[in-house]
């Protein structure tokens, strides 16, 4: 089974996407029709999409939903990604993508509360 919450740390962009690919294939292994919807952060509506794209569907369809930039993430986003680590629908994979070099404090907090179940360091040499 695919690990369901994952966190790519770093400024190596090439490595990030190679992460994020890494859990849509092992994703798409459980179920082949899985899509990957990608929301930037920094949107104004983040919170919304991450909300929707998060959610159980009639079809109970599954998902790879990427948060790309969680170091933006505003208060609205803030709840929504704690709404979608407290109770994750099956077939759901979050992931979270921070592009410095280290954690702060939105990533720290999901660490140290356990939510993360797998983080990818992506790091320039």
């Amino acid at each position: 089974m695919a690990s369901r919450i994952t966190l790519t740390v770093g400024s190596d962009a090439a490595l990030v996407q190679r992460a994020v690919l890494a859990v849509s294939a092992a994703a798409r292994k459980e179920d082949p029709s899985i899509q990957r919807t990608s929301i930037a952060a920094s949107d104004e509506s983040a919170a919304h999409r991450l909300r929707e794209a998060a959610a159980p569907n009639l079809f109970g369809e599954g998902a790879v939903v990427v948060l790309e930039g969680i170091g933006s993430a505003g208060y609205a986003l803030v709840a929504a990604v704690r709404e979608s680590l407290a109770d994750p629908p099956e077939g759901v994979f979050l992931v979270f993508t921070h592009p410095v070099g280290r954690s702060d404090v939105r990533t720290s907090e999901l660490q140290s509360r356990g939510l993360i179940s797998y983080a990818v360091f992506c790091l320039k040499k």
